[in-house]
């Protein structure tokens, strides 16, 4: 079963701080069990991501490598 995502982000043409910054921004918005679909240009913004995600608590749903990005699909916990 697809899960649909309750927000989108591509960050793929943002450079990695501001990038990060507007991930913190939607994923703070986020209420509790929604979910949040995003995709990066390359491994190093996903390391950055995962780097940024350690002072939330969330669910990993998906990750999705594809030759010129990622798609991830996080779950928002309390």
């Amino acid at each position: 079963m697809e899960i649909v995502p309750d927000q989108f982000l591509d960050l793929r043409e943002f450079i990695s701080p501001v990038a990060l910054l507007e991930f913190t921004k939607v994923f703070r918005e986020l209420l509790p069990n929604q979910v949040v679909e995003i995709l990066v240009g390359d491994l190093d913004m996903k390391k950055d991501l995962f780097k940024v995600l350690k002072a939330f608590s969330y669910e990993l749903l998906d990750v999705d490598e594809q030759e010129t990005f990622c798609r991830i699909k996080l779950r928002k916990h309390t």
